[in-house]
């Protein structure tokens, strides 16, 4: 016997036996083995290409299923989203109409308060046109009054300088007559021989009445007291010059030429 090589490495080496006696039921036998192996190769063969062929039925079913069941999911999913959006809409919807109510309630109860100062406001205003008619009323009645008193003024002002116009008049007319007065009595008292006297008196009244119109006849009649006078006057001459008359009205100076 000896060892003959095998081309299939997992069944081990083979054996070629040299009798001639056994020669022929060993052949049998192998080929029968070989018919047995190759009927159990055959038989594991389409055993295996069953089970592969049931492994890829069952893939295959495994697969449409966990598709199906995906295309369910996202079926589901989808539904579910659209259902939530859905829902979520109509809450919105409905919180959006509560909002727009309650806008709705205050915009009425804005509008009323509205209505309720847009009433005051036209109930106020009526007063304010009646008290300003009121007034009106009162300023032309009080321009009337101020128009009659300015004419009141006017006249009474008119009246006013009227009467001082104569007053000064009468004033100048009764200083004129006292100026006249005191000159004759300074004459009076020039003839009496009293000669300072006299003086004296016309010097008081040029002093009342410096711009009397009866002054030449005062420097007249004081000429002739200060040249009577001999205590008061002494001169080279009988012409006085108009006298002056010191702050205090107490002394009088006089030049003689």
């Amino acid at each position: 016997m000896r060892t003959q090589p095998n081309r299939d490495l997992s069944k081990g080496p083979l054996y070629e036996l040299f009798q001639d006696a056994l020669s022929q039921p060993v052949l049998d036998w192998a080929r029968e083995r070989r018919t047995e192996y190759t009927a159990n190769r055959r038989i594991l063969e389409e055993r295996e290409a069953a089970d592969r062929r049931l492994l890829e039925v069952r893939e295959a079913a495994a697969r449409r299923l966990a598709r199906r069941t995906r295309y369910a999911a996202i079926a589901l999913a989808i539904l579910a989203g659209i259902s939530g959006v859905l829902a979520f809409i109509s809450i919105r919807q409905a919180m959006l109409a509560d909002e727009q109510a309650s806008k709705a309630e205050l915009a009425r109860g804005d509008a009323a308060e509205e209505a309720s100062k847009a009433e005051l406001a036209r109930q106020e205003a009526t007063a304010d046109r009646a008290s300003a008619l009121d007034a009106k009323r009162q300023a032309e009645v009080a321009r009337a009054d101020a128009e009659r008193a300015r004419n009141a003024a006017d006249e009474a002002r008119a009246d006013a300088e009227t009467n001082f116009v104569d007053a000064q008049r009468r004033l100048q007319e009764s200083r004129l007559n006292q100026f006249r007065y005191i000159l004759e009595a300074a004459r009076n008292k020039l003839t009496d021989g009293n000669g300072e006297l006299a003086s004296l008196m016309v010097l008081g009244a040029m002093r009342e009445l410096p711009s009397s119109p009866l002054g030449s006849q005062a420097m007249s009649v004081l000429t002739r007291a200060l040249s009577a006078d001999r205590q008061r006057a002494v001169a080279q001459s009988d012409v006085i010059t108009r006298p002056t008359f010191s702050p205090d009205g107490t002394q009088v100076l006089a030049g003689l030429y």
